[in-house]
């Protein structure tokens, strides 16, 4: 069983990625603040989090997929505004996938 400590910084990081990679790269902070960036990152970094050992690579790892979930989001966004449509969780879907498919082609993260 993890410390909870330990699981109270896995999920601190979770929450606070999104927020902070939607506003460097210039999201409106009322979309911030209704928290429109943090739901998907977060489901995004608790997925690597649960298919990959805890490592430092991992960590690494989830920051990157975070990261490109963000900005994924954003492009989905600007896709389908004129047409009115959600994005969702397409964004998590999108990025997480490959992301998953790559266990066993790198050595950076080891599968879980």
């Amino acid at each position: 069983m993890p410390h909870p400590l330990r699981v109270n910084h896995r999920l601190y990081f979770t929450l606070q990625l999104g927020p902070v990679v939607a506003m460097t790269t210039g999201a409106s902070a009322g979309a911030v603040e209704q928290g429109l960036y943090g739901f998907n990152c977060s489901l995004t970094l608790t997925g690597m989090f649960m298919f990959y050992a805890p490592s430092y690579g991992t960590v690494v790892f989830a920051a990157l997929a975070g990261i490109m979930t963000v900005i994924g989001q954003q492009a989905l966004a600007t896709l389908l505004l004129p047409y009115g449509l959600p994005f969702l969780t397409l964004p998590f879907c999108m990025v997480a996938l490959p992301f998953i498919i790559l266990q066993g082609t790198t050595t950076l993260v080891v599968a879980v």
